[in-house]
């Protein structure tokens, strides 16, 4: 049968185009940020080239995806050639996109090597500017919101090694270029989950930390000094925090920067139940702990940025 009789026949091909849109907008669209997934690298004799075609899963088929099932939210681009043009790539439209670490094994598949042989690491970013490079301008005009998920905790800025934060240059001009897409840069939870310290005293050194890497001493400070006042942990994550911003050049980067933006990955409920157990255990002040109330509010809704 020829094309235009098969689309004759299909109930979806004969509504109207809007109709259309608004089914593809309701089939792709996840209740949950979409998680880019590595495109499959393993080189053999029998397959001497690599498909490079990027993954984006939903978050109940993660499981599959790391198994090798090449699962993918949009079925719908394999149905026919006209739903291909349609709607591949669509789901970038509807969704938030998640990137994050990936290991690699390229060469596992080669006789040659062993299979510990050629693994190498690529950070988010890396992965992020990789998806982006071969999309047209009308192809980017989807993109709304992306997630740069970082597999290192921030908290490693109060170690003599600033956190790894690879192309952060091509990271701001990509920023600066598409001012209509939002980058959130998240760090694991701004060390809510780290053992050294209360959790909560982890999470507000780590934005205080945040708000001079990004804002400046002065805001950096003024965050500090509300927050836990004179505390030699935090004092000492102040200092290297300046350090940190010199290694990686960020308060220039993204100043002025309004879609670039560093949250934590930590829920709202349970981050203040804690603060609050450990705003009494610390015998905090109820100024104090109004603070502690606004700004974690603030980091966790909206992030901190060098705006």
């Amino acid at each position: 049968m020829s094309a235009a009789a098969v689309m004759s026949m299909s109930p979806l091909l004969r509504l109207p185009a809007e109709i259309r849109n608004k089914i593809f907008e309701y089939a792709l669209t996840s209740p949950r940020p979409l998680h880019h997934r590595q495109p499959r690298t393993k080189f053999s004799p029998m397959a001497p080239t690599a498909s490079h075609r990027h993954r984006l899963v939903e978050e109940k088929d993660m499981v599959k995806a790391k198994k090798g099932h090449r699962s993918s939210i949009n079925r719908l681009k394999l149905v026919c050639r006209q739903l291909y043009a349609e709607t591949a790539g669509l789901e970038i439209r509807f969704n938030a996109i998640v990137f994050s670490p990936q290991k690699l094994s390229p060469f596992q598949s080669s006789p040659h090597l062993p299979a510990s042989e050629g693994k190498y690491f690529k950070a988010a970013e890396q992965w992020f500017l990789d998806f982006v490079a071969p999309m047209t301008p009308n192809k980017l005009q989807w993109l709304s919101t992306v997630i740069i998920a970082s597999g290192v905790d921030c908290l490693t800025m109060i170690q003599p090694k600033a956190p790894p934060m690879p192309d952060l240059p091509s990271l701001a001009m990509f920023c600066k270029q598409h001012p209509h897409i939002d980058i959130r840069y998240q760090f694991p939870n701004f060390g809510f989950d780290c053992d050294i310290y209360p959790s909560s005293l982890n999470f507000l050194s780590a934005g205080v930390c945040l708000v001079t890497a990004l804002k400046g001493d002065r805001a950096g400070a003024k965050a500090r000094d509300a927050l836990l006042n004179t505390n030699t942990w935090v004092q000492i994550g102040y200092e290297e925090a300046q350090h940190w911003r010199e290694v990686w050049n960020i308060q220039y980067l993204f100043k002025d920067i309004k879609n670039f933006t560093i949250m934590p990955t930590a829920h709202m409920d349970p981050s203040l139940l804690t603060l609050r157990g450990d705003a009494e255990n610390l015998h905090i002040t109820e100024t104090q702990w109004i603070e502690w109330q606004l700004y974690s509010s603030s980091w966790l809704q909206h992030g901190i940025s060098g705006a």
